[in-house]
């Protein structure tokens, strides 16, 4: 990717005669380098890399893997150091959450950190339907390891739980990559559905009464809860898959437990709930994810850049403070 970069000259072209330069992932930082210094910068961090790493390695201590725990371990302490010099490259650092400012913080200057909420757009409005019947969906790109390994956690642990109390109930398994053995083991266990990529997924949260996110790794702002709040979903989630998801005073409209009996406990619960959709948390996250409060929270980031006012403002929704 580097090398791609800087042999495109369209790119670096195009870099040169821009006003603001924007980097997604920290793993881009390379492309805000000191040629650029002239403009202003903006690295957009959907994560923080030494927490994502960190928490991969815990997984591999939990699966008492000797190869993954050497692998794993030697990719935390790269990450660890090299992170920094990343943080550091852009005037701006905009980050999804106040945790992961926190977390950036301890790499850069507090002053080159804002906090900005993600947006979620919607295709179609089909979630508000009521007919639907035992579904639990979990959403996510199985090809990352981290979601393969929830799958696999909630197969093994949590969905046995669930039919027990629900015969009848489904799960499915939606998004592409889902690597073999979790396809595998998705076939030897009851009510279970793998639909690897999809065009859409509104069909599949139109049918759904409970979203599940289980994430026992990974990093940042889970987009897939936000988008299923938005929706108006019921939702059970671990403490990785809630993280971040949360109103001024702390809390969340749905449930966050980590231990696989409370989280059975929790999805049959919501499967035991009729209708697809709760208003009241489609109004709660549609003001705080919507379209305007995200598009002059972004407006006011990129103006104190042009302007070249000292980027110190810490941005949340609608409202700066110092």
């Amino acid at each position: 990717m580097r090398r791609a970069f800087r042999a495109d000259t369209a790119v670096r072209d195009a870099v040169d005669a821009a006003d603001v330069v924007e980097a997604q992932w920290a793993e881009m930082a390379f492309a805000l380098g000191s040629r650029h210094r002239t403009q202003g910068s903006v690295l957009v961090v959907h994560d923080i890399p030494a927490q994502r790493e960190w928490r991969w390695l815990q997984a591999a201590w939990r699966q008492r893997s000797p190869r993954k725990l050497i692998w794993r371990s030697w990719r935390t302490a790269v990450v660890s150091v090299t992170q920094i010099p990343a943080l550091r490259a852009a005037d701006i650092t905009l980050v999804l959450s106040e945790k992961d400012a926190a977390l950036a913080a301890r790499s850069t200057r507090a002053s080159r950190i804002s906090v900005i909420d993600p947006v979620i757009w919607l295709g179609s409005d089909e979630s508000a339907r009521e007919d639907v019947a035992k579904v639990a969906l979990f959403v996510a790109s199985f090809g990352r390891r981290e979601n393969a390994e929830a799958a696999v956690w909630l197969l093994d642990d949590v969905w046995p739980l669930v039919r027990a109390e629900h015969p009848d109930a489904e799960l499915v398994l939606a998004g592409h990559g889902p690597p073999r053995h979790l396809v595998d083991l998705a076939a030897r266990t009851p009510g279970v559905t793998v639909t690897g990529f999809v065009d859409s997924l509104d069909p599949y949260y139109a049918s759904a009464r409970v979203v599940l996110v289980p994430l026992r790794s990974g990093a940042g702002v889970k987009l897939k809860t936000i988008e299923a709040l938005v929706r108006g979903k019921r939702i059970v989630a671990t403490s990785i898959g809630a993280e971040g998801v949360i109103d001024v005073t702390g809390s969340h409209p749905f449930a966050v437990v980590d231990d696989a009996r409370r989280f059975a406990r929790e999805t049959a619960l919501a499967l035991r709930t009729p209708g697809g959709a709760d208003p009241l948390i489609t109004e709660w996250a549609r003001a705080r994810y919507g379209r305007e409060q995200y598009r002059a929270a972004l407006e006011r980031t990129l103006s104190t850049i042009i302007a070249g006012r000292p980027p110190g403002d810490r941005i949340r929704g609608d409202s700066v403070s110092r």
